[in-house]
């Protein structure tokens, strides 16, 4: 990952209202919701293929199992149009969504059994021309923190 995050004001009456927006449409509790993050994607800027989930093997996994356990959805809007570049691929399922501003993208890191849905693989393409901005908002599977 080559691009710059940080997490977002959540005292921000704009930042609120997008996340009880995206609650309200996954229909998910407020409390199962991660930070929402910023991030920023400068000409040459990436983020190589990944996961969002949490690999269970990893000795990270105690900590996060107890912090509200696995990843369940991600949710991710374009704030900006951008020049060229910095399209969202899908590799397992052969889908690249170019960044345009209000667009939100939304996927299950894991399939209904619990199982990781490794359709989610997914990377940001570098941005050719232009900056590009997204913000993240991720879900576990109970109360997260």
């Amino acid at each position: 990952r080559t691009s710059s995050s940080g997490d977002v004001d959540l005292g921000d009456p704009f930042i609120r209202k997008i996340e009880e927006r995206i609650d309200a449409l996954l229909d998910v509790p407020h409390e199962w919701g991660e930070t929402m993050q910023g991030q920023r994607y400068r000409e040459g800027e990436e983020f190589k293929y990944h996961l969002d989930l949490f690999w269970t093997e990893a000795a990270y996994w105690k900590d996060e199992a107890r912090r509200g356990g696995q990843r369940s959805f991600t949710a991710m809007a374009y704030l900006n149009d951008v020049a060229e570049g910095g399209s969202t691929d899908f590799t397992n399922i052969g889908l690249s969504i170019p960044p345009q501003k209000g667009v939100l993208l939304v996927w299950n890191n894991c399939r209904p059994d619990g199982v990781p849905n490794d359709d989610t693989m997914h990377a940001g393409t570098p941005v050719i021309k232009g900056v590009k901005y997204v913000l993240t908002k991720w879900y576990r599977t109970r109360k997260w923190g």
